[in-house]
């Protein structure tokens, strides 16, 4: 459940860890070049005068950038296109890391992973990033979020683990697997907003927002 990846400036955004080499350039180029932010672009064949290709980008930097980095950076960013440095501080947030040599890179972020691997349980993170992703629209939805959240992973072989670890001073070795608890994970984890699935041979659709905060009616 979770994401580690570099590339093309826009693309890195979806992902949860960003690693960049210190001497990277970035830039999201799009007002520079004539079009919007993620737009979709169509490459044609002059030769032929027909559409060979068509390329979507889906990144989607307008929703991101802003939610990762604040308006102001994000604005910063997007509408002047400007290359900036991973030290520039309107975009330096961005990254977990910044590393001095370009081929050390791949073998940092990918020590990072292993340290998350070998140390976090994976149903708990799948839950902790469904609560930063899909909160409650009030401070009051997300109690009830998380209260939930901890009724279910509290009862977890995971959280065991992670109690008798801590007492005992040693490595956890976390066994449950998100794919085990899948039927425990509220609608919020398992689809995404107005997204329909196919369960039993029907189509069932999801939305964010469905739990009633009046305490008379919550039940956790």
């Amino acid at each position: 459940m979770l994401y580690a990846g570099a590339g093309v400036t826009a693309f890195q955004l979806p992902f949860d860890f960003r690693f960049v080499w210190a001497g990277a350039k970035l830039t999201f180029p799009f007002v520079r070049r004539g079009i919007a932010a993620e737009g979709m672009l169509f490459i044609q064949n002059q030769r032929l005068n027909v559409l060979m290709e068509k390329v979507t980008f889906t990144a989607t930097s307008t929703y991101l950038l802003p939610r990762l980095l604040g308006h102001s950076r994000a604005s910063s960013l997007l509408l002047t296109g400007a290359t900036v440095t991973p030290d520039s501080p309107v975009i330096h947030g961005l990254y977990q890391q910044i590393i001095a040599s370009r081929q050390d890179v791949f073998p940092v972020a990918r020590a990072f992973a292993e340290e998350l691997v070998s140390n976090t349980s994976q149903p708990s993170i799948a839950y902790t990033k469904a609560l930063i992703q899909h909160p409650g629209s009030s401070i009051e939805e997300n109690h009830l979020l998380d209260s939930m959240a901890i009724r279910v992973l509290g009862k977890s072989r995971d959280a065991e683990e992670g109690v008798n670890s801590f007492k005992e001073r040693r490595v956890p070795k976390f066994t449950d697997t998100l794919s085990e608890t899948t039927k425990r994970l509220p609608p919020w984890v398992r689809a995404s907003i107005y997204s329909s699935v196919q369960r039993s041979g029907a189509d069932i659709s999801y939305k964010w927002h469905h739990l009633d905060i009046n305490p008379s009616k919550s039940k956790l």
